[in-house]
């Protein structure tokens, strides 16, 4: 890696399309990959989980869930069967109508105007879910010795009390049932109850939700006319009271109007009231009367009759001012003429003296008469003010009056009020309506309400399908163990290689797949390990060909030419990748395999030749290490080094210092050196191995090997400083999406 490049733990780079190698092989420094790969289970075990790992985990667990949906829908069918067939439930539906107080035909109550009261109608289906009332349905229809209500077995009927307060075993049971069965709900925006019983009679459901609702109403009424008759009774004791007070008040207004004089004129307007109107009428005329004449007798004081305006506007006045006027201009004409001892000038002169005295005359006249009107307008304003005054000192006892009055209207209205509410009473005792009816009984079923067949089993069929799906994601949610590429190179931070698996493939198939030679024969036919002998284009042999490509190009810089071949457990295709990986090598390079498993030595039988040295015999100093090399037939380029004779202890055969001078021997002779280790968990072997090889390759089988065991390998190896060159995931499914391009 360069060394300006920023390294990544973790950092993936997908190769070209349609290369089963999945991811750029690198080298991850130990120091992080152990906190990479604890950060990664971390987040493997978190809740969070992304859409491709949920398809992937019903895709992997397919057979199963569709097991258990088949299960299920099966038990949905029996069920609904059964239930339909054995215990159908009957659903009595009752329907009253609830209206607010004071809405019946007769009422002491009045009839409220606006939106309906919620919280009566609610009220009024909690007391139908009331226990009193379920008490006297089950008393009135005996279900307490009913067997569908209170079951097959006996129970001790010790009798209760009859207000109810006391139960006996029985009714207790079938109190318990019938708050069970019994629904009771308002429906929306209306003043409708909805009562539902349900039972397995039909006849018993009907019958319970009848008597329920009938009772209730029943109890409403008498309720409503208990309450009606106390009030009546109570009415009856105030009205006589009433009564008495209304005839004394009336005695005591009358007597009051003798001794007073007081007479109504009608209901706002009497004598006293009527007298005190005029003469406030009268005085405001007499002051108006004396405020007009009072300016004329102020200029007549002044000395100047004529400003009065009586005298300037009196006809007559200005009629004898205007003859005196003309009589003077004929005076002063006839002097002119005839002088003033003429006949006609004395009889000019006789006629105006006897017209100016009668404008004297009539101006005091006019004076006099404004005189008289003044002082009389004054006079009657003196007598009307005074005779107010008399009259206003009667209001007292016209107060005490309007006080008995009205107290003994106040008391003949409230007896004319407590006698009409009494009659009203009495009408609405005996009239019996109510406020709640009952407009849609319940009645006899003929079908069974629950289970409804073709309902239940789709519904039935939708729930096995979630069923399944739940129990295969609930299976994988409990599933450790790797499936894909990502899990591996999440935990590890290495190169991932997928072998796919090959239906059939086992030993005893053919060796052409390689190449090597156009005479292929047979392995031995016994041998368990895996050899995959398949066409050049097969996903298995191009995976042998990517894990070989991957090694070349790790080589560049520093050849790998060692390789360490392990896994965390048996049985996870360790040998087998051991095998074909020395094949593929041996296509292009001399190779040599080790069977360095000394517990387990397979690989001699695996190409059915027989040896009777191995690494056993060079361990212990007897032989030379490249003695035992045994070939295999028609692949030249490729020698075994069998693991030899069994021994009690081949970990300490392995940690010798002899195992180091085998690899180095085997280094000087081949190109290639892959060594077959034991399990690196349970053994020792591998790590001493590890410390020795140039480079490893870590197996690990899809739905085998857990993520716990992986992540031990990965502690395990810290400490070598051997880098891993790729980690093969064996026995991958072929039906992944990194397979798509093959089929």
């Amino acid at each position: 890696m360069p060394a300006h490049e920023e390294f990544i733990p973790g950092n993936i780079v997908p190769k070209r399309p349609g290369a089963v190698l999945d991811f750029e092989p690198y080298a991850v420094p130990s120091r992080w990959r152990r906190s990479y790969a604890v950060d990664a289970e971390v987040k493997k075990h978190s809740t969070h989980f992304e859409l491709h790992e949920v398809l992937r985990t019903l895709r992997q667990h397919r057979f199963f869930a569709v097991v258990c949906a088949v299960v299920l829908a099966c038990l949905a069918i029996a069920g609904t069967i059964l239930a339909y067939k054995k215990f159908p439930t009957y659903e009595a539906d009752v329907r009253l109508q609830v209206d607010p107080p004071g809405s019946e035909t007769f009422s002491m109550a009045v009839t409220p105007n606006g939106p309906p009261d919620i919280d009566y109608v609610d009220t009024q289906a909690q007391v139908l879910k009331s226990d009193e009332l379920a008490v006297a349905v089950i008393r009135g229809l005996r279900l307490d010795h009913n067997p569908q209500i209170v079951g097959d077995e006996p129970c001790v009927d010790t009798g209760g009390s009859p207000d109810g307060s006391l139960l006996s075993e029985c009714e207790n049971i079938a109190l318990r049932h019938l708050q069970n069965a019994i629904s009771v709900a308002p429906i929306k925006n209306t003043r409708v109850l909805e009562l539902k019983f349900s039972s397995h009679d039909p006849q018993l459901s009907a019958s319970v939700a009848n008597a329920l609702v009938t009772l209730f109403v029943e109890r409403n009424y008498k309720t409503r006319y208990e309450a009606v008759m106390k009030s009546s009774q109570w009415l009856e004791r105030q009205l006589e009271d009433v009564r008495q007070k209304m005839i004394q008040s009336s005695q005591a207004l009358a007597a009051y109007e003798r001794s007073h004089g007081v007479v109504d004129v009608d209901d706002k307007q009497s004598t006293i009231t009527q007298t005190i109107s005029e003469l406030n009428h009268q005085l405001t005329q007499t002051q108006a009367d004396r405020i007009q004449l009072e300016p004329f007798v102020t200029d007549l004081r002044s000395g100047d009759p004529d400003a009065l305006p009586q005298i300037r506007d009196n006809p007559m006045i200005q009629a004898l001012t205007q003859r005196a006027i003309e009589v003077e201009a004929d005076l002063s004409q006839t002097k002119a003429v005839y002088g003033s001892q003429s006949p006609n000038v004395k009889k000019l002169e006789n006629q105006s003296g006897a017209l100016q005295q009668q404008l004297k005359l009539q101006k005091q006249q006019i004076v006099k008469e404004v005189q008289n009107n003044y002082a009389a307008a004054r006079s009657r304003e003196k007598l009307v003010s005074e005779q107010i005054a008399k009259v206003t000192g009667q209001m007292t006892d016209m107060a005490g009056y309007n006080n008995l009055k009205r107290e003994a209207q106040v008391n003949s209205d409230l007896y004319n009020t407590l006698y009409a509410r009494i009659k009203e009473a009495g009408i609405s005792a005996a009239s019996k309506s109510s406020n709640v009816r009952v407009f849609d009984a319940a009645r006899v079923l003929d079908k069974p309400t629950w289970p409804r067949p073709l309902p239940s089993i789709v519904i039935g069929f939708v729930l096995s399908l979630f069923g399944g799906l739940a129990a295969a994601l609930i299976k994988g949610s409990f599933d450790t163990t790797v499936q894909t590429p990502a899990e591996i190179s999440m935990l590890t931070g290495a190169a991932v290689s997928l072998v796919p698996l090959e239906s059939g493939g086992s030993g005893g198939k053919l060796l052409s797949w390689v190449g090597l030679t156009n005479r292929p024969r047979l392995l031995n036919p016994g041998s368990s390990v895996r050899v995959f002998p398949q066409t050049a284009f097969s996903p298995v042999a191009e995976a042998m060909r990517s894990l070989q490509t991957t090694i070349m190009f790790r080589g560049r810089n520093k050849p790998m030419r060692v390789l360490l071949v392990v896994s965390p457990f048996a049985g996870e295709g360790k040998t087998t990748i051991a095998v074909n990986l020395a094949l593929a090598l041996a296509s292009t390079s001399k190779t040599c395999l080790i069977d360095a498993d000394l517990r387990k030595s397979r690989i001699a039988a695996t190409f059915n030749v027989t040896a009777k040295t191995g690494l056993t015999d060079i361990l212990r100093s007897r032989i030379p290490p490249t003695s035992p090399l045994v070939g295999v037939p028609d692949v030249p380029n490729l020698a075994i080094l069998p693991g030899g004779p069994e021994v009690s202890n081949p970990a300490q055969l392995i940690l010798s210092k002899h195992m180091g001078e085998v690899i180095k021997a085997l280094r000087k002779t081949c190109d290639y050196v892959v060594i077959d280790s034991p399990p690196l968990i349970p053994f020792a072997d591998a790590r001493a191995l590890a410390s020795l090889v140039d480079g490893m390759v870590l197996v690990s089988r899809s739905g085998s090997t857990t993520r716990q065991a992986v992540l031990r390998c990965m502690e395990v190896l810290d400490g070598v400083g051997t880098p891993i060159v790729s980690v093969v995931l064996n026995g991958a499914n072929v039906d992944t999406p990194d397979y798509r391009y093959y089929r």
